[in-house]
C-alpha cells in the first residue's frame, strides 16, 4: 500500500488503514488538479467554541475532520455518546480564558461542536485503550446500540445555540461566514449505510463489513462483506442489528453449561457510516449524480491506451471464466451429465445390443470416451482443485470413471495414455503432495480399477513380452513414489498404502504380478529398517504395511524352512496361506534374510498386531511348524509382560492366547514353554540327536538365537509373573488368570496337560484359590482413597480406573469357569494348603 508490500499477517488498525486511504486518494487527486473527492464526500468542520460568561464576546475556530471517536465506557447509545461529546468544559481561576476583546482573563466554557456536516459521517466507537498497569492493550466489549436514523442538529453550531436561546455571532468569523455557514447545515438527518465490525480480541482479530445497497427501483439490501465472501444479511432486523453489532452479553445454552449462561460478544462494531438525508432528496441525489459525473481522473481528450483495454478486458474474461467454473451449477451440470451417460450405458444399451451389436458397440465406446474424457479433464482441471462442499462426495465422481473404465476399451486407453504418457507427474501429485486425503483415495481407486480393467486388453492385444503392460506400469510407478517420497511426506502415505490393499483384495493375480515386481522385498525392506521408520509409527503407517506384507508373504511357500517335532512323521499342511492353503511360489532369500534372520521383524509385528486379523494371520503362518520364530516370540513376549503399560498387557496376553492355540505339532512345546519354562531347545536337542538333519539349519537361524546355545535352565513362565503380580498388581495378575482361563476352556492340548501335569493344575488352583478370595474378602478401602467416584456401576475390571480388583460380573464368570476345569475336592484341599501356607 502507498508503494509499500503489504504483509496480510499483520494486524492493522481499520481507523489507521482508513486515514491512509483518505489522505493517499486526496494527495494523488490534488497533485492531479481534481477534486479531493474523499474530503468532498467525509469531510466536514469542527467548531472549537469559546463562550466568554463574564462577557457576552464568544470565539470560534474551525477544525476539518474526516472521522469523529465517541466514547462508549460511560454511556449506553449513540446519542448519549454524542451529547457528552459537546458538552462544554470551564476554565476558571488559574485556567481562565483571556478575552481579547475585554483584554481580561475571564470564565469561560470551552466545547466543540459540528459547523459543517459532511455527506457522510463516519463515527468511530472507542472500544480500545491500554492498559497502563498491566502494559497490555485491552477492548471494551460493552453493550453500545445506535439508532438506524441519526439526527445532527443538537451537536451543531446552530442546535446548540437554538437551544440556549440566542443568536451565534463569532467574533472572530466574518458575515459572509457567518451567512454561509447558517445555511450550510441544512440537512442534519442520517441514516445509518456501513458498519465495519471487529471481531477478536485487543491483540488480534478480524474485520468484516455489513454494507446497505439501494438498487435503481430505491429499494435496499443489507450485504456481509468477509474477505472474498460476499453474502446477504438481514441487517434490517433489529434483533439481527443488535445481535451482530451491539456487543455486550450474549445469552447461550449448550448440554455441558448451565441454561443461558451469558458470555460477553467479542465481536461488536467499530465504525460506524451514516449518510447525509437532504430536505429535497430528488435534487440532492440529481446534484449529488452531476458532481460525480463531473469527477474524472484523466481529460476527456486523454483515452485509455488499446493495450491497458485489452489487458483489462482479458483479465474480466478470465475472472467470469473462473467464475463460472467454480460455480455450485457447473459442478451439478458435469455430475449430471456423466450420471445421465452412465444410466445410458448401463441400463439402455445392453438391451438393445441384440439388434445392432456392432453399431451399439460403436455408440457405447463413443459415448464412454466422451465421458471419460469430460471426467477426468474436469477433475484434474477443477473438480479436485475445489473445496469439498463445491465438490461433494468423491465417489459421486468415481463411479462414473470406474463405469466407463469397465465398459470401454477407448476409455481405458485414454486414461492410460493421459497418466502414463502426458502427465506422469500427476501420479506423484494426487497420490502424494494432495492435501485432501479424499482426493488422494480417490485417484488410488480409480489406478485399481484402470489396473484390473487393462488385463483383458493386455491379455488380448497379442504384444510381444518385451512390451510393457498397462497394469505393471501403473504399479511401477506407484512403487517408485516410495522410494523417492518416503520420507518429505508421511503424513500422506495413508491413500498410498491403500492402493496396495486396494488391489490386493482382488485375489492371487494380483498377488502375482506383486511378487514379480519385487513389492514384498520393497516394502519389507523400508518397513522394517530401523534407520528410516522411527519417524512412521505416529502416523499409524506400518499398521497398512504389514497388512499388505501379510497378504504377500502368506503366498510364498516357506516348507523348507520348517519341521514337524517328530522328524519321522510328515509336515502338516500350513492352513494361513493367503489363497487356498496352498502357496503361490518359493520365498525368495532376500525374504528369507529379513524375515528369518532378524528380529526387527518379528518385533515389529508384536507392536502393530493390535487388532488387525491380518497380521494375527501372518503370525500364524510364520509360527507354524517352526520352533525357531516361536520361541523368539515367546520369549520377546514374556519377558515384557511385567513392564508393560495395562493396555498393552491384554494385547501381548492375546498374542500369547492366539500362539498357543496353533494347533501344529509344536503346540504342547510352547505350551509347556509358556507355562512351566521349558526351554524349546531341550526339544530340538533331542530330535537333532535321533535325527541325521539338525533342526536349526543356517537358512532358518536367527543371529544371536539363543536356541543355538545349550542353555536348559528353566525360563521364567506365566505362573511365575503371576505370582509376583498378585501381591503388588491385583488387576494384572487377574489378566493372566483370565487369559489361562480362556486357554484352558478353548484349548484341547491347554486342558490335557492341566488334567495330567501336576504342577501346572498345582498353580493353577492356587490362582483360583487366589481370585476366589479377592472377590469374596471385605471392602477395606481407606476413607481417604481416591476411588473414581465418577465412573458409576462398573461391569469390566478392563474399563475400570481403580487400582483393586473389582466384584463385577465378568470376574464371577471367570471364577465360575475356572473352578469348573479341577474337580472341587482339589479344590478345597489346595485352598487349604494356601491358607496354611500363608499362616505360616
Amino acid at each position: 500500500f502507498a508503494g509499500e508490500p503489504v504483509n496480510l499477517r499483520d494486524q492493522q488498525d481499520a481507523i489507521e488503514f482508513l486515514n491512509t486511504v483518505v489522505d493517499s486518494l486526496d494527495e494523488a487527486l490534488k497533485t492531479l488538479n481534481l477534486p479531493q473527492i474523499c474530503s468532498k464526500v467525509l469531510g466536514g468542520k469542527f467548531a472549537d467554541q469559546k463562550i466568554c460568561k463574564d462577557c457576552p464576546h464568544r470565539y470560534s475556530r474551525e477544525e476539518d475532520f474526516t472521522l469523529i471517536s465517541v466514547d462508549i465506557r460511560h454511556s449506553q447509545n449513540l446519542k448519549e455518546s454524542l451529547e457528552q461529546y459537546v458538552i462544554g468544559e470551564l476554565l476558571d481561576g488559574p485556567n481562565a480564558y483571556h478575552c481579547e476583546k475585554c483584554n481580561k482573563k475571564v470564565d469561560t466554557i470551552k466545547r466543540t461542536c459540528f459547523k459543517k456536516l459532511p455527506t457522510v459521517l463516519a463515527i468511530q466507537l472507542k472500544r480500545f485503550d491500554y492498559d497502563w498497569e498491566r502494559e497490555t492493550p485491552i477492548k471494551f466489549n460493552d453493550y453500545f446500540e445506535f439508532p438506524r436514523e441519526l439526527d445532527m442538529e443538537p451537536y451543531t453550531v446552530q442546535g446548540l445555540a437554538k437551544a440556549e436561546g440566542i443568536y451565534v455571532i463569532d467574533e472572530n468569523t466574518s458575515d459572509d461566514q457567518t451567512s454561509t455557514n447558517s445555511n450550510s447545515n441544512d440537512g442534519t438527518c442520517y441514516k445509518l449505510v456501513g458498519i465495519i465490525v471487529h471481531m477478536g480480541q485487543a491483540n488480534g482479530g478480524h474485520y468484516y463489513s455489513f454494507i446497505q445497497h439501494k438498487n435503481e427501483s430505491n429499494s435496499s439490501h443489507w450485504y456481509k462483506f468477509d474477505d472474498i465472501d460476499v453474502s446477504e444479511c438481514k441487517m434490517d432486523d433489529d434483533e439481527e442489528l443488535r445481535s451482530q453489532c451491539f456487543g455486550g452479553d450474549n445469552p447461550t445454552s449448550s448440554f455441558d453449561q448451565p441454561p443461558m449462561k451469558r458470555q460477553r460478544r467479542w465481536w461488536n462494531g467499530y465504525i460506524l457510516f451514516y449518510e447525509k438525508l437532504s430536505i429535497d432528496s430528488s435534487n440532492s441525489e440529481d446534484n449529488l449524480e452531476k458532481d460525480f459525473a463531473q469527477l474524472q481522473l484523466y481529460d476527456q481528450t486523454q483515452r485509455m491506451p488499446l493495450s491497458v483495454q485489452r489487458s483489462v478486458r482479458k483479465q474480466n474474461i478470465k475472472f467470469l471464466h473462473n467464475r463460472i467454473l467454480f460455480s455450485p451449477e457447473f459442478f451439478i451440470f458435469i455430475k449430471k451429465l456423466l450420471q445421465n451417460n452412465i444410466h445410458y450405458l448401463v441400463n439402455f444399451i445392453p438391451q438393445l445390443q441384440h439388434e445392432d451389436k456392432n453399431s451399439l458397440t460403436n455408440t457405447h465406446e463413443e459415448l464412454a470416451l466422451i465421458s471419460i474424457q469430460i471426467a477426468i479433464k474436469f477433475i484434474f482441471s477443477i473438480g479436485w482443485h475445489s473445496k469439498k462442499a463445491l465438490r461433494g462426495q468423491i465417489n459421486e465422481w468415481i463411479d462414473p470413471i470406474s463405469h466407463c473404465l469397465r465398459l470401454s476399451r477407448k476409455a481405458r486407453y485414454y486414461l492410460a495414455d493421459e497418466l502414463l504418457i502426458k502427465h506422469p507427474n500427476r501420479f506423484h501429485e494426487y497420490l502424494i503432495d494432495c492435501t485432501s486425503a479424499e482426493v488422494r483415495s480417490g485417484f488410488s481407486r480409480i489406478l485399481v480399477v484402470l489396473a484390473r480393467a487393462s488385463r483383458q486388453d493386455d491379455e488380448n492385444s497379442n504384444q510381444s513380452s518385451d512390451q510393457i503392460l498397462i497394469e505393471d506400469t501403473i504399479i511401477t510407478n506407484v512403487v517408485r513414489l516410495l522410494k523417492k517420497e518416503m520420507f518429505d511426506n508421511i503424513k500422506t502415505l495413508t491413500q498410498y498404502f491403500q492402493f496396495f490393499i486396494l488391489y490386493l483384495s482382488n485375489g492371487r493375480y494380483e498377488c502375482e504380478k506383486l511378487i514379480h515386481l519385487n513389492v514384498p522385498i520393497i516394502f519389507a525392506t523400508m518397513a522394517y529398517d530401523d534407520t528410516i521408520i522411527s519417524s512412521i509409527p505416529r502416523f499409524g503407517e506400518p499398521s497398512k504395511v504389514s497388512i499388505i506384507l501379510s497378504t504377500l508373504i502368506r503366498c510364498f511357500d516357506v516348507s523348507m524352512l520348517c519341521k514337524t517335532r517328530q522328524s519321522n512323521n510328515e509336515l502338516l499342511p500350513n492352513p494361513y496361506y493367503a489363497f487356498d492353503n496352498s502357496p503361490l511360489c518359493s520365498i525368495p532369500e532376500d525374504m528369507i534374510n529379513i524375515i528369518y534372520k532378524q528380529e526387527n521383524f518379528l518385533k515389529r509385528i508384536i507392536e502393530e498386531i493390535s487388532s488387525y486379523d491380518e497380521l494375527f494371520n501372518l503370525l500364524r503362518f510364520l509360527i507354524w511348524e517352526n520352533p525357531d520364530i516361536t520361541w523368539i516370540i515367546l520369549h520377546d513376549i514374556i519377558g515384557s509382560l511385567s513392564k508393560v503399560y495395562a493396555n498393552d498387557l491384554r494385547s501381548l496376553l492375546h498374542i500369547i492366547y492366539v500362539v498357543l492355540t496353533i494347533e501344529d505339532s509344536w503346540q504342547e512345546v510352547r505350551i509347556l514353554y509358556t507355562l512351566k519354562g521349558i526351554p524349546i531347545s531341550n526339544e530340538i536337542q533331542i530330535m537333532n540327536e535321533n535325527s541325521p538333519t539338525p533342526l536349526s539349519s543356517p537358512p532358518t537361524t536367527l543371529n544371536n538365537n539363543p536356541l543355538n546355545n545349550n542353555n536348559n535352565n528353566v525360563s521364567l513362565n506365566l505362573f511365575d509373573i503371576f505370582l509376583k503380580l498378585k501381591s503388588s498388581h491385583e488387576k494384572r495378575a487377574y489378566q493372566f488368570l483370565k487369559m489361562l482361563c480362556q486357554l484352558f476352556t478353548t484349548c484341547t492340548k491347554a486342558n490335557n496337560l492341566l488334567q495330567t501335569d501336576q504342577d501346572i493344575k498345582h498353580h493353577w488352583i492356587q490362582a483360583v484359590h487366589w481370585l476366589r478370595n479377592q472377590l469374596e474378602r471385605p471392602n477395606h478401602i481407606p476413607t481417604n482413597y481416591s476411588y473414581y467416584q465418577s465412573q458409576g456401576q462398573i461391569t469390566n475390571n478392563d474399563i475400570s480406573q481403580g487400582y483393586f480388583l473389582e466384584r463385577t460380573p465378568s470376574a464371577r464368570s471367570v471364577l465360575e469357569k475356572a473352578c469348573d476345569l479341577c474337580s472341587d475336592k482339589e479344590n478345597d484341599d489346595t485352598g487349604s494348603n494356601s491358607d496354611e501356607g500363608d499362616e505360616n
